[in-house]
């Protein structure tokens, strides 16, 4: 496995030198489109939603702040206040990558519509995305339902916490909701079994909105108008009717300026008004915002100056739309650089060939990573000799195990159901998966 490790280090770091040297100069519907710096940024958010997950999971195990030495407590407690905190900006990065690489093929083809009609598309993100996901999910059950160790540590941390949420595991309701990829319609199922989870169900049935909604209000009125939909419904359901997309079904809004970036990224040519516009200076500018709205959350510093802020089960969206407009325009930015022979610094830090490399299993590391956390936390904290080994398991052992066996499982379940058609690398990917379009 380790020269298999290096070996894919190795060509991963060809691939991005490529990428930062050939412009886009094709649309050939036969070949798989491919932008490898999408893969590493793929790969950084897998990271990130781990490293927030290995605190939160490590905190509710024990309070294991205490016995580390001050400054490692101070980095800890800073880290996950101000970034970590907010790993679920990673799971809008990877919806807006869904609508960006998913609109890759009806921007460069003839027509807004769908190639090979609705049936063949569905079918492929049925077998993009569903046999690693059963495949995570009968393996957390197991891990959740079956090992003495977790149901151990869950007793002692008792109360509500994002551990315990986890369970119960077997429930008639929860195991089916997970079956048919609905758990994100009550929060009874919500974070059940494993946490992570809920984003794959929402993302499946954005596919669906896809052609049946978002497409034809594109066809018929313009982007523009499909973008205004998916933003109104999602909010409108975030706050008046969260029965209409489920829970966190305003995610359907950074999906559709996925597809804005995708139009703007390959046909910027029909848009002679745009070209002129600094799309790099516009996300570095949105972002800049979504920074300066956490410092005025009224819960994490009492300022309340955005009474909308104040709402716990509503301060996160303003953040990810504001978050969902930036990386678009970064992506726009990015693409459009490389098709003129330069770089920008998403694209520069993005083709590092450790994130490269991660983002070439991120799916699969995104699905396996919690039940592994969890295993491994239980494990030893079950020991009363071993338990002052925590911190050494929640930021080396546990992470590198799981990091190792989400490569092991891509392997297995995931490696098989992609597309292996020739791919050209200076396009995106256009047979994409959640969170890894690949």
């Amino acid at each position: 496995m380790v020269g298999g490790y290096y070996r894919a280090i190795l060509y991963t770091s060809k691939v991005a030198s490529k990428v930062t040297q050939d412009p886009i100069i094709s649309s050939n519907q036969r070949t798989r489109p491919h932008l490898t710096y999408l893969d590493g940024i793929r790969g950084f958010a897998a990271l990130w939603v781990m490293g927030w997950h290995a605190i939160i999971l490590g905190s509710h195990v024990n309070p294991w702040k205490a016995d580390l030495p001050k400054p490692l407590a101070i980095s800890v407690s800073f880290l996950s206040s101000i970034f970590f905190h907010y790993a679920t900006l990673a799971v809008v990065a990877f919806i807006v990558l869904s609508g960006y690489v998913l609109s890759i093929p009806i921007c460069t083809g003839s027509g807004v519509k769908l190639q090979g009609g609705f049936g063949r598309y569905i079918l492929r993100r049925a077998k993009r995305i569903l046999p690693p996901y059963y495949a995570a999910l009968v393996f957390s059950v197991v891990v959740m339902a079956f090992t003495p160790w977790v149901h151990r540590v869950a007793n002692w941390t008792g109360g509500e916490n994002w551990w315990n949420n986890q369970f119960p595991v077997l429930a008639p309701g929860v195991i089916v909701s997970h079956l048919l990829l609905l758990h994100n319609r009550s929060a009874l199922w919500f974070e059940k079994i494993n946490g992570p989870l809920w984003s794959i169900a929402v993302e499946w049935q954005i596919y669906f909105l896809l052609p049946l909604l978002l497409l034809p209000l594109w066809r018929k009125f313009g982007l523009a108008s499909a973008l205004a939909f998916a933003w109104i419904v999602g909010l409108g359901s975030l706050f008046f009717a969260p029965w209409l997309l489920g829970l966190e079904g305003w995610y359907v809004g950074p999906f559709a300026c996925g597809m804005v970036a995708a139009e703007l990224s390959i046909n910027h040519e029909r848009y002679r008004w745009l070209q002129k516009m600094r799309f790099n200076f516009i996300g570095w500018l949105f972002l800049g915002l979504m920074v300066l709205c956490y410092a005025l959350q009224g819960k994490s510093h009492g300022i309340g100056l955005i009474w909308l802020l104040d709402k716990s089960s509503y301060r996160f969206w303003l953040m990810g739309a504001l978050f969902a407009a930036g990386f678009s325009c970064l992506l726009i930015a990015g693409t459009s650089a490389l098709n003129q022979n330069r770089t920008t610094l998403v694209t520069r830090f993005s083709t590092l060939r450790p994130l490269v490399f991660v983002g070439g299993f991120s799916y699969s590391l995104y699905l396996i990573h919690v039940p592994i956390f969890d295993l491994a936390f239980a494990i030893t904290a079950s020991h009363e000799h071993w338990a002052r080994l925590l911190p050494v398991v929640t930021f080396c052992a546990a992470p590198a195990l799981a990091i190792t066996c989400a490569y092991g499982f891509h392997l297995c379940f995931e490696r098989p159901f992609m597309n292996t058609k020739p791919q050209t690398p200076w396009l995106p990917n256009v047979d994409a998966g959640a969170p890894r379009a690949d």
